[in-house]
Parts: structure tokens; sequence; C-alpha cells
């Protein structure tokens, strides 16, 4: 499992998501929220940039993940 504070996080323009970060190997997306909880989803590079590209990450977060995450902090 990667060391999530080595990851190379990406800032997201939201009101809701701060940022995510992408670990291919492991099939893994980390999304970090305006609240500080941060949350893993099984996920494919397609998602990853899609949420990447999103114009409301919150929204595409809602829609498109909500339903496959766990809260890890």
């Amino acid at each position: 499992m990667a060391d999530e504070e080595k990851l190379n996080w990406e800032q997201l323009e939201s009101s809701h998501v701060e940022a995510m970060a992408w670990i291919p190997d492991e099939a893994r997306l980390l999304v970090q929220f305006r609240n500080g909880a941060v949350y893993e989803y099984l996920s494919d590079a397609e998602e990853a940039d899609a949420l990447r590209k999103a114009d409301s990450p919150g929204r595409f977060v809602n829609f498109h993940l909500k339903h496959k995450g766990s809260r890890l902090s």
C-alpha cells in the first residue's frame, strides 16, 4: 500500500474537494475534501482523469464515486 504522506496530491478547484491523488499500481483514487476528510475509491485511470478534468469535482464525486468509497481519515 502506498504511503499516503508521499503521494503527489493534485489541487482541484472546487468548493468541496481540496485535492486528489491517483495510485495507478493499486488502482486507488484518494480524494481530500475541504473539511479534512480523505476518502479512498477503487478506480481506473479514466475515472481519475475525469475527476481531474471535471467542471465540478464535488459533483463528480457525488454522482460517480460516492457509492464506492470508504473514509480513511
